[in-house]
């Protein structure tokens, strides 16, 4: 997860999210973990 925290924050957030719509193609079950984790990181990054 830190990896994509570390990703997002050097502005490659384009790019990760065709990653992430192509994950979401394959894999409907993680979606939901997905955007849990990133609903978690936008909060923490919203308190920082």
């Amino acid at each position: 997860f830190y990896f994509i925290f570390i990703v997002s924050k050097r502005g490659y957030g384009v790019k990760f999210d065709t990653l992430i719509k192509r994950l979401v193609l394959r894999h409907y079950k993680r979606l939901f973990i997905v955007i849990f984790i990133f609903i978690l990181f936008s909060l923490n990054n919203v308190r920082l």
